[in-house]
């Protein structure tokens, strides 16, 4: 990693970075002030799309982390294209918490209990199916988000 990246130093790598990645998230200090920022890299990158940038600078939203600015460089031996954002430590992305890591609707409790909506008896049978509780299992798979974190999702991105 680079010492410093324009006006930013202190490069620590915010997730794990594959041999074969298109993008790397870093946690940066401005040399300045001593603040701490987000920087987003997108690796290879030669042109940038000046309207959209200016248009993604412009989004003001309590769900949308803010971009700052977005410069390209080549201090990663590459022509990158940087991304800076407001950092939030200890914060997750809802791709992360629900896509990435296999445990989509994964609606247990601290005991590993899979809570089903629709009954009080997790073994009861459904009368609409031959299959008994053909729902807990897709949802202990992971294929299913409950029906709270989907509304949840909505009402943010609305």
């Amino acid at each position: 990693l680079p010492e410093h990246v324009e006006m930013y130093t202190e490069l620590i790598p915010l997730e794990c970075i594959g041999p074969h990645s298109l993008t790397s998230s870093y946690r940066v200090a401005h040399r300045q002030t001593g603040e701490y920022f987000a920087m987003r890299r997108l690796h290879s990158y030669a042109s940038i799309p000046n309207a959209r940038i200016d248009l993604w600078k412009q989004l003001d939203h309590p769900n949308v982390v803010r971009l700052l600015e977005c410069f390209p460089t080549a201090a990663f031996g590459d022509n990158s294209l940087v991304m800076v954002y407001d950092y939030h430590p200890g914060c997750e992305t809802l791709m992360s918490k629900y896509i990435r890591n296999n445990n989509m609707g994964n609606s247990s409790d601290a005991n590993g209990t899979l809570h089903d909506p629709f009954s009080s008896d997790p073994d009861a049978p459904r009368p609409y199916t031959h299959q008994k509780n053909a729902m807990l299992r897709a949802l202990a798979c992971g294929a299913l988000l409950p029906e709270a974190v989907l509304w949840s999702f909505l009402v943010q991105l609305t």
